[in-house]
Order: structure tokens, then C-alpha cells, then sequence
């Protein structure tokens, strides 16, 4: 559990991925920014995590949080699963040396601390952020399903943010 921080702290919540990872800084109250960072540089599991930290070294020097919070990685099998591992971890790492205090917060808990329920669905969950950020409607309903998938990581980014939010209070 992170220390107490003040109402004004700011978050930078990531969910990680070995594509696409979701970015949102929390200032206090405030959705400050969001995005969605493609991995282009695939060649390798070294090069993926290499970009990867490059993102959240940039991230962390333009932002300055004073905390880090990570969606914590569901753990499947297979490579991708076990890279997806090694990247939330190096974000972490990233994070302490930065100083920030950290948070590695489940799925389920974000949809709990957001939707109400450990099992609500990502639509679910992206409804209530939506209605909390208004400016981010125009991601949540998309013409294809690849399209939903790709911002699906901006949702979940801010969820985590705002989790990161209230287990700090």
C-alpha cells in the first residue's frame, strides 16, 4: 500500500502490453493525458522491451508522477504471456528508480474500485470512465472490432488510474 498522498497527486497508470500499452495521467481529479503507444519495433522480445521502457522513460520525465500504477499482467501461457510479464515488470523498475510509489493493481479490483463489480466487462467498465471523462466517448464505440480492441488499452489505462486514485486516499 502506497503512502497517503495529497488529493493533487499525479498518476501515471499504464497497461502494459506487447503491442499497444494504455496511458493516463490523473492530476488530482483530472484526466491531464491519455493515449494509446503502439510497439513498432517488434523484431525481438528484447527490442519490445526496449521500446517499451524507452515509452515509459519519456512518459515518467514529461509527467513526473508521484505514483505508478500498473495493470497487473493476467497470466495465460505461451511467449506472449511471459514477455508481457518481463515488460510490467521493467516498468516497475522504472518506476522505483524514478521514485515514484508504486501500485500493481489487479483487473478485477480496477472493475470493482470503477464498475462496482470484479466482473464487469470492458464495455462495462469504459461507460463509466466515459462518464466520468466525457471527452473520451468518442473511443468507446468504434465501426470495427479491431478499432474497440485498440482503444479497449485507453480504457483500461484510465480505470487503473482512477483505482490508483482511490487506494491512495
Amino acid at each position: 500500500m502506497p503512502e497517503r498522498l495529497n488529493p493533487t497527486s499525479r498518476i501515471l497508470a499504464i497497461d502494459p502490453g506487447t503491442r499497444e500499452m494504455g496511458i493516463a495521467v490523473l492530476a488530482g481529479q483530472e484526466l491531464e493525458y491519455y493515449a494509446v503507444k503502439t510497439i513498432t519495433q517488434r523484431r525481438s522480445s528484447t527490442s519490445i522491451i526496449s521500446q517499451a521502457c524507452q515509452i515509459v522513460r519519456k512518459l515518467l520525465k514529461l509527467h513526473r508522477p508521484q505514483i505508478l500504477a500498473v495493470e497487473k499482467p493476467f497470466l495465460g501461457y505461451g511467449a506472449r504471456s511471459s514477455l508481457l510479464s518481463v515488460v510490467a515488470r521493467e516498468i516497475l523498475t522504472l518506476g522505483q528508480r524514478h521514485g515514484c510509489n508504486i501500485l500493481e493493481i489487479n483487473p478485477k479490483t480496477a472493475k470493482k474500485i470503477v464498475a462496482g463489480s470484479g466482473s464487469a466487462t470492458k464495455r462495462e467498465v469504459a461507460s463509466v470512465v466515459c462518464s466520468r471523462f466525457p471527452e473520451l466517448r468518442i473511443y468507446l464505440r468504434q465501426a470495427h472490432q479491431y478499432q474497440e480492441k485498440y482503444w479497449a488499452n485507453l480504457f483500461d489505462a484510465v480505470a487503473i488510474a482512477l483505482s490508483a486514485a482511490e487506494l491512495s486516499k
